[in-house]
């Protein structure tokens, strides 16, 4: 498309900005308490696709000055977005834009050009700039790690380097990466991770080894979170999770700390059980991070807010007067047998796993994928980030999945088993 026409051009800055804008959009519908996979594809993703498209009509005129800019600009939506665009374009000035921009990236940056390019899929384009960015500083490195590892991807040779590297960006994404090597390969890197003095690499190392499906890994992943440190944050989904009474306990005595007390709160949604259940209501009837505790309840029981429900100063969150929770929660009681792990009010199963994968709320999703890698020792593996007909064609791993494979797999690995159908 030629430059000479500048109403044309208009529409595709205007794409641009839109594209920009709807990126940050997409990446909140995915991680939301009220969002669904198949409402956020219709009501976002595909007028981010629109808005895509009203830039690749410029071709490569894109690079002289629209791609450049906004790969640089102070907005993250526009920088991933950007990312994505020019990792489509085969051609050299492309190759070169992202290079720059990679050797720029840092911190916020980062991670939004791993996104962008996580998203683009193009794995010949990320190995080879790995390749040619392999001397460059570790931001760069540590950014092309983690859009590989969003594509269940890692660099076998390399990982060793840069998990001992200075930079402790690069050293945290090589520790992510861990979970997609081959487990000849895994083994001794994930070993040297968890004796990281940076107890950030620990905690990564622990998810990686845990979603690879390794044997030692659930021992070594209570180990990490009994430290209720702040990088044992991360775990305590995973543990409620996996784990039982014992564990459950722990992550309640985490309620005391105050660092990890939304984390405590959200973990105990995943413990599932009447006690967790009875533990978030007592954090609701005091008053303390009233947003959490109200999502980790409605995980567990199903509650459904009634209409007209006062919200919370400064929050959108409707909360019901918590002796009107107590007394909903007298009535149903009964239901819900001690020690059973419930989701929305129904016993844990596959089905129900697979049923919450799917049509679940998107942000309860980022916890359940991982769970289910683990409980199928790396045979599920689900990118919740991506976009949703990406995770569409990775959810038809699920039809494969069968409770005896489940069941096998848990006790190989120690972790509490999911109820039967």
């Amino acid at each position: 498309m030629s430059r000479q026409s500048p109403l044309i051009w208009r529409l595709v800055e205007d794409s641009m900005s839109e594209a920009a804008f709807l990126w940050l959009r997409l990446d909140a519908a995915l991680n939301a308490d009220d969002h669904r996979l198949q409402d956020v594809e219709r009501w976002v993703e595909e007028r981010l696709e629109g808005a895509l498209d009203g830039v690749r009509v410029a071709g490569s005129s894109a690079l002289d000055s629209l791609l450049p800019q906004a790969i640089e600009d102070e907005d993250l939506g526009a920088v991933a977005a950007a990312a994505y665009l020019t990792a489509s374009l085969r051609h050299a000035s492309a190759t070169r834009l992202l290079e720059h921009a990679l050797r720029q990236a840092k911190g916020a940056r980062g991670a939004a050009l791993a996104c962008g390019l996580g998203r683009a899929a193009n794995k010949e384009l990320l190995y080879g700039l790995w390749a040619r960015l392999a001397a460059e500083a570790g931001c760069a490195q540590a950014t092309l790690l983690d859009a590989l590892t969003f594509c269940a991807e890692a660099p076998p040779a390399e990982l060793r380097a840069s998990l001992e590297s200075p930079e402790p960006e690069l050293r945290r994404a090589a520790a992510r990466a861990l979970r997609f090597l081959p487990s000849s390969a895994r083994d001794k890197l994930i070993s040297r991770a968890l004796g990281s003095s940076d107890a950030a690499v620990q905690t990564s190392a622990c998810v990686a080894s845990l979603a690879a499906g390794d044997a030692q890994a659930w021992s070594a992943c209570l180990a990490r979170a009994q430290k209720l440190d702040v990088e044992s944050a991360e775990l305590l989904p995973l543990v409620a999770a996996l784990g039982s009474a014992r564990e459950h306990a722990r992550i309640e005595e985490a309620l005391s700390v105050p660092a990890l007390r939304q984390s405590a709160l959200w973990a105990l949604g995943f413990a599932g059980t009447p006690a967790a259940a009875e533990a978030c209501l007592a954090q609701l009837e005091a008053g303390r991070d009233v947003r959490e505790a109200l999502a980790a309840l409605t995980m567990i029981t199903g509650l459904q807010l009634p209409a007209g429900s006062a919200a919370e100063d400064g929050d959108d969150v409707p909360v019901p007067d918590p002796q009107a929770l107590r007394d909903w929660w007298q009535n149903q009681r009964a239901r819900f047998e001690a020690g059973a792990r419930y989701l929305d009010g129904e016993r844990v199963t596959l089905p129900r796993l697979r049923a919450a994968l799917v049509h679940g709320t998107t942000r309860r999703r980022h916890t359940l994928a991982l769970e289910l890698a683990v409980r199928s020792r790396g045979g599920f593996s689900l990118q919740p980030r991506a976009f949703c007909r990406q995770q569409r064609e990775q959810l038809k791993q699920l039809e494969s999945l069968e409770d005896r494979q489940l069941h096998s797999a848990c006790r190989a690995l120690g972790v509490s088993p999911l109820a039967s159908p």
